[in-house]
């Protein structure tokens, strides 16, 4: 009991807070990552964005404050978030 309740404070729930890509997805030429994170309001809307642009990498992470209590709709809504981002900043992201 003293164990789950250190692992609770200290974030260690038994769930990955913030694990591999749940998802990605190739859009426009951008690979959108969906990668929620585990905290205490749920599920919080999470993932990265890549574009390979003159050889070089270019990775834009974002984190929202919507959180979900199921882990597929902050998979699904991070996904729409991407791919929103895209379609409004483009390559400016990455400044």
């Amino acid at each position: 009991m003293l164990k789950q309740l250190m692992q609770r404070l200290l974030g260690q729930s038994g769930e990955p807070r913030s694990a591999e890509a749940a998802v990605t997805e190739q859009y426009n030429g951008y690979t959108i990552h969906a990668m929620p994170r585990k905290d205490p309001d749920g599920w919080r809307v999470a993932g990265r964005i890549e574009r390979e642009a003159d050889g070089e990498p270019r990775v834009h992470e974002f984190i929202r404050a919507d959180a979900f209590p199921d882990r597929e709709d902050a998979v699904t809504i991070t996904l729409r978030k991407g791919r929103q981002m895209v379609d409004q900043m483009g390559e400016r992201m990455f400044e």
